[in-house]
């Protein structure tokens, strides 16, 4: 029978998946909100899916330096799923503020610069403060818990409420603001708004994600509140030593020692799974997603294509390395001076010597109208003889004929020729 945990590490490895085909898009867009909900809602499915394959029916130490950093990920990465929809709904508020008015400020450029800087304040900044702030009311190293993994170890005490529970419950109430304002503009200027639709099909999918995610994360984070308060009442902060004096142990907790707190934990980790699988569901099948698609599928079948083909390129150059001609007595050398077709000039004349000796069953000569036209050998004009029934002939003097440097690539005409595939 397949535990839910087995299925917790597909879905997880899913949704890792799906957030990685469509973060390309999204920094091609320059669009910082979704791109750092992809990183962060990508990076939380990774985590859980390690940890759900490492601590399978086991509560072992297997590895603390990734639980550090899988347990501060959670800290930051819960936050920065709320933050980045906070940055999404913010830029669609003044976004329909300025179709709607028509309004191009002063300083354009200054204010640009100012709005991206908030911007990655928004989606790294406060996940950053969260963690730093986090380990003020951080009294073990972390706990491993049985299937879920590592996970923080934080007391509930009075100071744990303003420096990390309430959090997601604040930017929800911030972004629910943004997003009413923003349709309160909309319904005003409904006409406005259908032109402007009809040169931007992803409004409505941004604003649809900073809809459904911060309910999605608003009402758990409520219900979190009030079973710390009912359940779990919180206890004096006993003062910076006393809270870190066991910072270096290592809490292990079974499913059984869980008992109903397992489901709170399901909850958690599954949260982040859905983020990513509704996200998708927006974005996953525009049009730009299809063409990108594509481009994904063709750039692997050309690699298929390429290495099958490699096989055969190599096959024609060794067949083609027997047609290299063998140069006369005479045409070696005439009075110190070396002829060579523009094709072996970059190759010496005892290599050449040495190649003609090698090739007893497969030696060509150039005729002199042949050697004269410095022009490539085609198969009718070689012709192919033993050594018993070769004979040492002279070719007359030629007038001097300049080495020619050997043939450059010509990148651009390979350039114009793959362009397809880029």
């Amino acid at each position: 029978m397949v535990s839910t945990n087995h299925i917790f590490s597909v879905f997880a490895f899913t949704g890792f998946i799906l957030m990685d085909i469509l973060l390309p898009l999204h920094i091609k867009a320059r669009n910082i909100g979704t791109s750092a909900f992809i990183i962060w809602a990508s990076l939380l499915c990774f985590n859980g899916f390690v940890n759900s394959i490492v601590w399978n029916d086991n509560v072992t130490n297997w590895a603390p330096v990734w639980c550090d950093i899988s347990s501060r990920l959670m800290i930051g990465g819960g936050i920065g799923i709320q933050s980045a929809c906070l940055c999404i709904a913010r830029d669609l508020y003044h976004v329909t503020s300025n179709v709607i008015s028509h309004r191009r400020a002063q300083g354009e450029h200054k204010r640009l610069w100012r709005a991206i800087l908030r911007d990655y304040f928004f989606v790294l900044g406060i996940p950053v403060l969260r963690i730093v702030l986090s380990y003020t009311i951080q009294f073990n190293r972390f706990y491993i818990m049985e299937d879920a993994g590592c996970f923080y170890a934080l007391e509930n005490t009075p100071l744990t409420y303003p420096l990390f529970t309430v959090w997601p419950g604040v930017i929800g109430i911030i972004v629910a603001l943004y997003v009413c304002a923003t349709v309160r503009k909309l319904i005003q200027r409904r006409a406005r708004f259908k032109a402007f639709m009809q040169h931007d099909d992803q409004f409505l999918r941004l604003l649809a994600v900073v809809i459904v995610i911060p309910v999605c994360s608003f009402t758990p984070s409520i219900w979190n509140i009030v079973n710390d308060v009912t359940q779990n009442p919180a206890l004096p902060w006993p003062g910076w030593g006393s809270m870190h004096a066991n910072i270096s142990h290592v809490e292990q907790f079974t499913i059984l020692d869980l008992g109903a707190q397992n489901a709170t934990l399901q909850v958690f980790r599954w949260a982040f799974v859905i983020y990513a699988v509704i996200f998708f569901a927006f974005f996953g099948f525009t049009t730009g997603a299809k063409r990108h698609y594509r481009l994904v599928f063709a750039f692997f079948r050309h690699r298929s294509d390429s290495g099958a083909s490699c096989v055969e390129d190599m096959r024609m150059e060794r067949a083609a390395s027997c047609r290299i001609p063998a140069l006369s007595a005479s045409a070696r050398r005439t009075s110190g001076r070396l002829y060579l077709p523009p094709y072996l000039s970059a190759i010496s004349l005892d290599d050449l010597q040495r190649i003609s000796r090698s090739r007893d069953s497969c030696i060509h000569e150039l005729s002199e109208q042949e050697f004269k036209s410095n022009l490539e050998l085609r198969p009718d004009h070689v012709t192919c003889r033993s050594s018993e029934d070769r004979g040492e002939e002279h070719m007359p003097t030629l007038p001097s004929i300049p080495v020619q440097p050997s043939p450059v690539l010509d990148i651009m005409s390979i350039l114009h020729r793959h362009s397809a595939d880029v």
